[in-house]
């Protein structure tokens, strides 16, 4: 894949899971429905099934990394995610099924970048349907509103009926190029 493909950001839970890489086949469905459709993913180590699989992956995107469970690769994790957040990106994705402080920040960034001096960009919020107990958390259901349109949160009933949410997202982004 070249870069002259449009860069997307990808976000979702891996430490709040019930058990580690346990939506691996979600994201790599997703992850995968982006690229088949000529969008860069940024990255994808949410599609790892193991800590060795999304560490690798995550290097593979982000470069050389601190040894895992320092602070200082903590730091540079952070740093570098929110970097490509507002970075030169059309879009993003976040799955939001399972709850997660992380994911939560990565989501802030991606809609204050208006306030922060990047452009603003389209946001799809995934969330199955059901998926976990206390449904979706009030602060994520509460992003979408009718006056900003940048932001557009599905609920799913399955993967199926997800994959055919984010083509039809996708198709809206090259509508705006």
């Amino acid at each position: 894949m070249t870069n002259a493909e449009p860069a997307i950001f990808y976000g979702a839970a891996i430490q709040g899971e019930k058990s580690l890489g346990g939506r691996a086949i979600v994201h790599e469905t997703l992850i995968r429905a982006m690229r088949n459709r000529g969008f860069r993913v940024l990255l994808d180590h949410t599609g790892g099934r193991d800590r060795e699989s999304i560490s690798t992956r995550m290097e593979d995107s982000l470069g050389e990394l601190p040894p895992y469970g320092t602070q200082e690769r903590r730091r540079i994790v952070r740093d570098r995610l929110i970097d490509m957040i507002e970075g030169d990106i059309c879009g993003a994705v976040f799955e939001v099924s399972t709850p997660s402080l992380g994911t939560g920040v990565e989501i802030t960034h991606a809609c204050l970048r208006p306030r922060l001096g990047f452009p603003a960009i389209p946001i799809l919020l995934l969330y199955e349907e059901g998926f976990w107990e206390h449904d979706l958390s009030t602060m994520i259901a509460g992003i979408e509103r009718p006056e900003d349109p940048t932001v557009h949160l599905v609920r799913y009933r399955d993967l199926p009926h997800a994959e055919e949410e984010l083509l039809c997202f996708l198709a809206s982004l090259y509508k705006k190029k």
